[in-house]
C-alpha cells in the first residue's frame, strides 16, 4: 500500500489538533495534561517531540594497540613444485623426514 499521500497526513493532523483543542482548550494544554499524567511513556513522547529524540552514539576507543605484522614475498628458489616431503609423526631429527619424488595432484 505504501505511505499515505501528504494531503491525507495533513487532514489527520488537523483532525487531531481540533480534538485536542476541544478537549483541553489548546494543544499546549493537551501536552501539559500528558506531562501531568505521570505516565513515563507519555512524558517521554512530549519531550521527544519538543526537544527531539536523542541521537544514538557509539563510543570508540581510538587508543587501542594495533599489532603490526610484516608480509613478505618469498622468492622463487627454484625448487621442484612436484617434490613431496612426507614427515613422520613427532620428529626428533630432520633426518627422519622421507623425501619422495612423486607428483602431487594439486601441483601446478
Amino acid at each position: 500500500m505504501g505511505r499515505k499521500p501528504l494531503i491525507e497526513e495533513i487532514k489527520v493532523r488537523n483532525l487531531c489538533i481540533a480534538a485536542i483543542e476541544e478537549k483541553y482548550g489548546s494543544v499546549q494544554q493537551g501536552l501539559i495534561a500528558l506531562l501531568e499524567s505521570g505516565e513515563v511513556t507519555l512524558m517521554k513522547f512530549v519531550f521527544e517531540h519538543a526537544i527531539g529524540k536523542p541521537k544514538e552514539s557509539i563510543s570508540i576507543d581510538a587508543m587501542q594497540t594495533i599489532e603490526t605484522i610484516q608480509i613478505i614475498q618469498l622468492p622463487d628458489n627454484g625448487r621442484d613444485p612436484n617434490l613431496v616431503v612426507n614427515l613422520p609423526g613427532p620428529m626428533s631429527k630432520i633426518e627422519d623426514a622421507v623425501i619422495v619424488n612423486e607428483t602431487r595432484p594439486d601441483a601446478t
